[in-house]
């Protein structure tokens, strides 16, 4: 220990920051001089000045940094919900490459607080006609996780199992939209929206600018046991299974059971065709076909979307991805009659333009409620359809029939009209003749054949006025 000896004269400003010692030695004309100096002598006012401006400089910053983030925070969960409504919005050009919203598909979307996920047609299970397009309404379950990193679930009922994608790219969190869920893209300008339809999940990745000319967007792909994953020779996307009678929740009464099951998943062949996905494409506004090359890629389990010349493209523009599920595809079953569109986008079929016929418009679109007969309805897509029919006071019917016979051999005969015969009216003549017999109608009577087999001949005509506002009484044939 150091003896330090106090001086006689007390310091009036003690150092407050320890104790310093050192010699300073100095040789001069062969003399040395030793000087001893210690902390208690050092007089230390701009040392601790400076270090109370160095340390009240930080402290302020520090509270000011405090306060900047309080604000920030307080500004944010007030404007957050703002901002995320706003980054979700799509504009005329964006709803103009989205399939029209269906207001009976949006009612089946709602918001589950415990999952933090938007459930589409929840608790549905199907029954042994629905598949089969007799109703109408959603064949599959899907849950879209708000948050875009849980990835979204597409749930076949009938064969109780499902897939799930996991976007690996960035975007913020899922807005609902009517049938639709909207997740804003981060880093690019654009959104990634999911809308639910009928039998199908379509996925748009909206691009409302140019933000490379090759771009790629991941999934991580979750399948159960006894599901794989396959590109087909068309570039489409094939997600294949075991026999359905392996699928779902099949029960096993141990655990070596549950074991084998699990290898039975996964050495049988799959060759049930679960869900599809056909191959990408790039739609771009106001125009009919776009360059863009788009493809998909599988490696183990992530797939990925590739899309190439965006350059050139006009914006914006939609990369369609879209999963179908194969069970829920076939509700719409029959052929494609003259003047029906299918509108396979949408899941939906419509009138549409005729191309000959009698027939040159679709007339009187009479609602629902209004009685009609003789008409014929389907059901798709979540409507019913009705076309053709009458809406009259009564029944087309039988009003009178008259026979007309010949006892003998003759080259011609009277038919004897009905009594009641106004004109206007459908009148329709049957007839029999030898099988060697033509026959020559009425001069003038407007007949016209509708057929002649095996000795029986068919003609009708429209009723016209000859005299009275009837029809003539007698035809010679």
């Amino acid at each position: 220990m150091d003896d330090i000896r106090p001086s006689k004269k007390p310091n009036r400003r003690p150092a407050s920051f320890g104790r310093a010692e050192y010699s300073l030695a100095e040789k001069r004309a062969g003399l040395s001089k030793k000087l001893k100096i210690s902390s208690s002598n050092v007089d230390s006012k701009p040392i601790v000045t400076k270090y109370r401006f160095i340390r009240s400089t930080i402290i302020r910053v520090a509270f000011l940094f405090a306060a900047t983030l309080i604000i920030f925070s307080v500004y944010w969960q007030v404007f957050e919900p703002f901002y995320r409504e706003s980054s979700a919005k799509l504009s005329p050009q964006v709803e103009k490459l989205l399939p029209r919203k269906i207001q009976l598909y949006a009612e089946k979307l709602s918001f589950n607080e415990k999952e933090n996920a938007y459930l589409y047609n929840e608790g549905y299970q199907p029954k042994s006609s629905e598949v089969a397009g007799q109703t109408s309404g959603p064949k599959f379950q899907a849950k879209l996780s708000k948050d875009p990193k849980n990835g979204i679930k597409i749930i076949d009922p009938t064969h109780k199992t499902s897939i799930t994608f996991k976007p690996k790219f960035r975007s913020g969190n899922g807005q609902k939209r009517d049938n639709r869920i909207v997740y804003p893209l981060i880093g690019k300008n654009g959104l990634n929206v999911y809308t639910a339809r009928a039998g199908s999940i379509k996925e748009d990745i909206i691009l409302e600018s140019f933000s490379g000319d090759e771009l790629s967007f991941s999934y991580d792909i979750e399948l159960p046991d006894g599901i794989e994953l396959r590109i087909e020779k068309n570039g489409s996307l094939g997600f294949y299974g075991v026999s359905p009678s392996l699928l779902g929740n099949v029960a096993t009464g141990s655990e070596s059971d549950a074991e084998l099951l699990t290898k039975v998943r996964q050495n049988n062949p799959k060759n049930t065709l679960l869900f599809s996905s056909p191959a990408p494409f790039v739609k771009e506004l106001n125009k009919n076909q776009s360059k863009v090359k788009t493809w998909y890629e599988v490696k183990d389990k992530l797939l990925t979307i590739h899309s190439k010349g965006l350059g050139n493209a006009v914006y914006p523009l939609s990369i369609d991805p879209s999963v179908y599920i194969e069970t829920a595809a076939k509700l719409m079953r029959g052929n494609n009659e003259t003047n029906v569109d299918f509108d396979i986008d949408n899941e939906l079929f419509q009138k549409s333009q005729t191309t000959g016929a009698r027939i040159d418009a679709w007339q009187g679109n009479l609602d629902m409620s209004e009685a009609t007969f003789d008409h014929s309805t389907a059901v798709a897509g979540g409507y019913i359809y009705r076309s053709g029919g009458r809406t009259g006071p009564s029944k087309p019917q039988l009003v009178d029939q008259i026979e007309s016979l010949q006892n003998s051999n003759s080259t011609s005969f009277v038919m004897s009209m009905p009594a009641t015969r106004p004109a206007g009216d459908l009148y329709i003549a049957l007839m029999c003749h030898d099988g060697t017999t033509t026959i020559t109608p009425p001069s003038g009577g407007g007949w016209t054949e509708y057929a002649d087999l095996s000795e029986h001949a068919a003609y009708y005509k429209i009723g016209t006025d000859q005299g009275g506002g009837n029809e003539a009484a007698t035809y010679t044939w």
